[in-house]
């Protein structure tokens, strides 16, 4: 699993444009990049009034955008967060960091 960090700059017609504010940043935790697009997706939902909605990902740029209709519906940047450091004792006893 990877965690990224997804910033939206717009996403429908109420998220990010014509002066509203675009939907907070989200992380998540991602098994693939299938799974990171279906996360997306879910969190985009309300925002948008098309329910055939494709999500589209190049982690090598580091961007993403939604498709619905045949029209982009949304802009968002993608960041690999670093993976989470768990310090346990030799019994395997979670001694702190981060990820309880």
């Amino acid at each position: 699993m990877s965690r990224y960090q997804i910033t939206f700059e717009r996403v429908g017609r109420h998220g990010g444009r014509n002066g509203s504010k675009p939907p907070a940043p989200i992380t998540v935790e991602a098994a693939d990049g299938p799974d990171l697009a279906a996360q997306v997706l879910t969190h985009s939902r309300r925002y948008l009034a098309s329910r055939a909605v494709e999500i589209h990902i190049d982690l090598d740029a580091g961007c993403g955008w939604l498709i619905a209709g045949f029209h982009q519906a949304g802009e968002f940047t993608v960041e690999q967060m670093p993976d989470r450091v768990r310090v346990l004792d030799d019994d395997g006893r979670f001694l702190g960091g981060e990820g309880r």
